[in-house]
């Protein structure tokens, strides 16, 4: 692009349309000012920055410094008439050279940024208020410059790599190699022409996250083609270069026959690799050649678990690895077959040996293996290790994997301990067992450890007037997940839901029949924060513990977890997953389902009465009691008039009168309730349509779900309490919900 432009007639204009007074003026000036700033940053600001120019992008900034000079040189007289002729030839020749760091430039931008701040236009406004036709002078240039920094720059970065694409194929265009940072998915053309010529799908083996080491696994098959490009290592060291970016950049700018022929080169490569070649024919990722990577995730996770990276055999050598395994082998069949399954010995044994011929996902080997590492090696992941590994997955090396975990939970425990360290972490293999053999196991069977698990919640709840006999239902809510039968934890879903329904209800009541005199100050919190603050997992947790629940709770394992996440079925439990990390969520829930379990033998009333006892002793000071009034206290109660048309029936039913706020709260708690004990909680169904929005259960109990009336059934509880409500209106809400399973 030429720099020799007439000027002729410009004088300083465009840039600064000012009068010949103010340019002499600023040129007597000028030599008296101070060092100017070289920086261009304030300029783009003001003039360039609204059209998309980053003044924050060096190389912008570049572009934008050479456009400026060239104008200031050959499109007006600003840099001769500030540099004087002699210095302004030098200028020119040093621009034209490409010397734009030069000092006689750098010169002229500080003469040039003292304009920028210091001119007037004849208005009185500064230059910076009128510079709306800078931007079209510029942008060429701009353009212009910027893409030869940006060619230079790829010319100087990628020299080794171009020269090897030059012949592969010749022209690429220089912007194929700009933005490749995103290592985004090859476009559907390119990824089916592999399908096509290679049988391999290239964006589905290369895109899982199913793996121990996922976050290195783009970086992995990144890694192998652009070695596959330009095997340099030190070449690539600190190149962020997506080699898929890149293929995708071609396609685009230059054509998809081009990309193809890029790819076939990088299959020729990758095919000189066996192992590669080798997951390419059986469609699996190519990141899996990375073993090394393989090897050091496994063992940071075996560290990470509080074991040896040892427990990874065959990876890495074992000192005293025979002595190891035989104490470890003897540990785990000692515990298996004398502490878990006593008196089915043979069927267990015939069952190890028989899984060594299935192939059927899980085997027992994927969960020892499971056990041992903490991991469930997934299937592609077990090809590809099976391929690249084999004497990973021998029965031999999964064997003693387990026997090594067996070792090294013994040298880190003592003898009780060890009891339930072992049956936490094997339990997947006899929770396997138990469902396949159909058996349970002696600590499912074990009558002792309920029966003081009992005698301890008894214990418990009759310091607090509550007295209990021995129930199927008061075992399964202290009993933990892995201790568990299938009937028992069956029971589960069925407290936890009534007892949640139970507890929320009298956190509720106690709100709503209690003045809050807070509620007229300027930061009163609101009544669902209220609520909320005293239903959440931690207030449930914090009664617990208060009365020592956990020493009734009964279980084999040193991780307590009311609910069990099979690992290996194929249907997933959030509620489960959601659960796992968390060490103290089983105090929650046992406290639910134990209120459960005492509504299901003594009553509702009886367990909404505890579990208002437990609140009020757990948050003394924000509960003291509940206050009924009736219509005829109205005269001799403080409380306000705000508060008693909340909770008297005959204010309540006048809709001007309602706050919103705590009915609904009451109303919809009282509706939950209705719910569990009217329809019971004892199938999925009923759960799901209970836990479901207000609206349905609305329906349901033929209310209304909004509040501009007071509905039926919530002012009769207003005026009759729960146990009329439940009386009068059950017969019509089990026919209602016949109705609905019928249609």
């Amino acid at each position: 692009m030429s720099s020799q432009i007439d000027k002729s007639g410009l004088a300083w204009s465009p840039f600064f349309p000012v009068t010949n007074e103010e340019k002499s003026a600023f040129l007597e000036k000028l030599p008296t000012l101070k060092n100017g700033k070289e920086s261009l940053s304030m300029f783009v600001f003001d003039a360039l920055y609204k059209h998309g120019y980053d003044y924050t992008d060096s190389d912008i900034l570049n572009a934008i410094k050479i456009s400026l000079l060239k104008s200031l040189l050959f499109r007006c007289d600003f840099a001769l008439d500030a540099l004087g002729e002699k210095s302004y030839k030098k200028a020119c020749e040093v621009f034209e050279n490409g010397e734009y760091c030069s000092d006689i430039l750098s010169e002229l931008i500080k003469c040039f940024n003292h304009a920028w701040g210091h001119l007037k236009l004849p208005n009185g406004k500064p230059v910076q208020m009128d510079c709306a036709h800078i931007y079209p002078l510029l942008k060429d240039d701009i353009s212009y410059y910027y893409s030869v920094i940006k060619n230079n720059q790829i010319d100087s970065k990628y020299a080794p790599l171009k020269s090897v694409i030059n012949q592969i194929v010749p022209s690429i265009n220089d912007a194929c190699y700009l933005n490749l940072k995103e290592k985004s998915k090859l476009n559907i053309e390119l990824n089916s022409y592999i399908i096509d010529t290679y049988s391999y799908d290239f964006n589905t083996a290369s895109n899982s996250t199913d793996y121990i080491y996922s976050e290195y696994f783009g970086n992995s098959v990144n890694d192998i083609l652009q070695l596959a490009l330009l095997n340099n290592k030190d070449f690539w060291k600190s190149k962020d270069f997506s080699v898929v970016a890149f293929l995708n950049n071609v396609a685009k700018n230059n054509d998809e026959i081009q990309a193809q022929k890029i790819i076939d080169y990088i299959f020729n490569e990758l095919k000189n690799d066996e192992s590669v070649s080798r997951l390419i024919k059986n469609n699996l990722s190519i990141g899996f050649s990375k073993i090394d990577i393989f090897k050091k995730k496994f063992k940071d996770f075996a560290i990470f678990n509080g074991t040896s990276y040892e427990i990874c055999y065959p990876f890495f050598e074992i000192e005293s690895e025979s002595a190891k395994i035989s104490e470890g082998k003897r540990i785990f069949e000692s515990f298996l077959y004398d502490c878990i399954y006593p008196n089915n010995k043979d069927l267990i044994t015939e069952k190890l040996i028989k899984s060594e011929k299935t192939d059927t996902f899980p085997t027992v080997f994927d969960i020892l293996d499971f056990c041992s590492l903490g991991y469930i090696i997934r299937n592609e992941e077990k090809q590809a290790l099976s391929i690249l590994l084999p004497d990973f997955f021998t029965y031999d090396a999964i064997w003693k994997r387990a026997y090594l975990k067996a070792y090294y939970l013994k040298s880190k425990a003592a003898q009780f301990s060890l009891n339930k360290k072992l049956y936490t972490c094997f339990y997947p293999l006899f929770h396997y067992l138990n469902r396949e053999l159909e058996i349970e196991s002696a600590v499912q069977l074990d009558i002792k450890s309920r029966q003081n698990g009992f005698n301890m919640l008894k214990r418990i709840l009759s310091e607090k007037d509550t007295e209990i006999s021995y129930s199927e239902y008061y075992v399964a809510s202290i009993i933990d997940g892995k201790s568990a039968t299938k009937i028992e934890a069956d029971l589960f879903p069925m407290l936890e839901l009534f007892g949640s329904a139970i507890y929320d209800f009298a956190v509720a009541e106690m709100i709503f029949y209690n003045p809050y005199y807070d509620d007229y100050t300027e930061n009163a919190k609101t009544v669902q924060f209220r609520f909320n603050s005293y239903t959440d997992k931690e207030a449930k947790i914090k009664i617990a513990k208060i009365i020592s629940l956990e020493k009734a709770y009964i279980s084999a394992s040193n991780v307590n977890n009311k609910y069990i996440y099979d690992y290996f079925s194929t249907t997933l439990d959030f509620k489960s997953i959601n659960n796992l990390g968390d060490n103290e969520i089983y105090l929650k829930q046992t406290l639910d389902m134990l209120l459960g379990a005492i509504a299901l033998d003594l009553g509702y009333n009886a367990s909404i009465k505890l579990a208002k006892r437990l609140i009020i002793d757990t948050f003394p000071t924000e509960f003291k009691t509940e206050a009924h009034y009736t219509q005829s206290d109205i005269e001799n109660v403080s409380a306000d008039i705000f508060y008693l048309s909340r909770i008297l029936p005959e204010l309540n039913s006048k809709p001007e009168s309602i706050d919103y706020e705590y009915n609904s709260l009451m109303r919809d708690n009282l509706y939950r309730l209705l719910g569990c004990i009217i329809l019971k909680t004892d199938t999925q169904s009923k759960r799901d349509l209970i836990s479901s929005s207000m609206n349905k259960l609305s329906v349901l109990l033929g209310d209304t779900p909004y509040l501009n009336t007071v509905s039926p059934i919530y002012h009769f509880y207003l005026n009759n309490g729960l146990d009329s409500t439940v009386d009068k209106y059950k017969n019509d809400i089990l026919l209602k919900y016949k109705t609905i399973i019928q249609s």
